[in-house]
């Protein structure tokens, strides 16, 4: 090993290489220490809740339009960031999970590279290899139906502790009627079908995750009380309010949007997508939506 050369070993896995939109998407980091020495990782940080970093340390994921999608989350050279970093004993290894769909609005289906770079507490960079998967549509039948989803804010300037109200507004563009289906219990969580998510970016294009969820879920019914028929040419409006988002407290401009799936399976637990058919009603809406983007001011 150069003297030059980082002693620490990165590797990044997937449980898979293939996802669907709205599926999560966690990259397994595992650190290995090939000194005998002790080795301090410094300037990145990650949890659930948050992701950091100052060059040279980063991580990039790199999208179908050429982008990279993580550098709205590097910091000023300038900046010390307030966390111990990670610690690798002699000869040891630690495995960590980064959460990328917290902070990543994967939309957009196609290839994307993932990949690493750490630097150690003796000034040397370790880089991991790069990391291939594909983002795929939510499996629906063909033809679609003709149906587009609005988000209407009731109002765009608010402040911080005030809820936020809006509503998900269904319009079909078709020829026969649609059914769609209100929010269950678990709905805005994703952990259930239907999914109502929204995805917050800030003024800096960082996404604000959601209030961590956790704990059991509730079992969700599918009857006539829980479906709309929207006829042809006509809207149904359902109302929402945007979840809890620990960092939605700072005065600025918040770009919103919802997405609404749902799949031809079940949804469980964090979001798994299970093998179990959904035997859904016919003219169910089967597919994913994307809403307009709207902008609402914090003061």
């Amino acid at each position: 090993m150069r003297d030059d050369e980082s002693p620490v070993e990165v590797d990044v896995t997937l449980d898979r290489q293939v996802y669907a939109i709205g599926e999560g998407i966690r990259v397994k980091l595992r650190l290995t220490n090939r000194s005998a020495s002790p080795v301090g990782i410094r300037q990145f940080v990650f949890d659930d809740e948050r992701l950091a970093f100052v060059p040279p340390s980063a991580a990039h994921l790199v999208g179908p339009d050429g982008r990279d999608a993580l550098v709205p989350y590097a910091e000023s050279a300038a900046v010390r960031l307030h966390d111990p970093g990670l610690s690798l004993s002699p000869h040891g290894e630690e495995w960590r999970l980064l959460p990328l769909s917290t902070f990543v609005d994967f939309k957009d289906p196609g290839r994307y590279t993932f990949w690493v770079e750490l630097l150690d507490d003796r000034g040397r960079v370790a880089r991991s290899d790069r990391l291939h998967f594909e983002l795929v549509d939510v499996a629906a039948p063909s033809p679609r139906p003709a149906v587009v989803l609005g988000l209407d804010v009731a109002r765009t300037t608010l402040v911080a502790t005030e809820p936020i109200d809006v509503a998900a507004v269904f319009a079909n563009h078709g020829n026969a009627p649609v059914i769609v289906l209100k929010p269950q219990e678990d709905s805005l969580s994703g952990w259930v079908n239907p999914v109502y998510r929204f995805t917050v970016i800030d003024e800096g294009g960082r996404l604000l995750p959601p209030e961590l969820r956790s704990g059991t879920m509730a079992t969700p019914s599918y009857d006539a009380t829980t479906q709309i028929a929207v006829p042809p040419g006509g809207t149904a409006r359902v109302p929402l309010r945007l979840p809890d988002l620990p960092r939605l407290t700072t005065s600025g401009a918040y770009r919103i949007r919802l997405t609404y799936i749902v799949r031809d399976r079940a949804i469980g637990k964090g979001g798994t997508v299970l093998d179990r058919p959904m035997r859904w009603p016919a003219g169910t809406f089967v597919g994913h939506l994307e809403s307009d983007t709207v902008t609402i001011h914090i003061r």
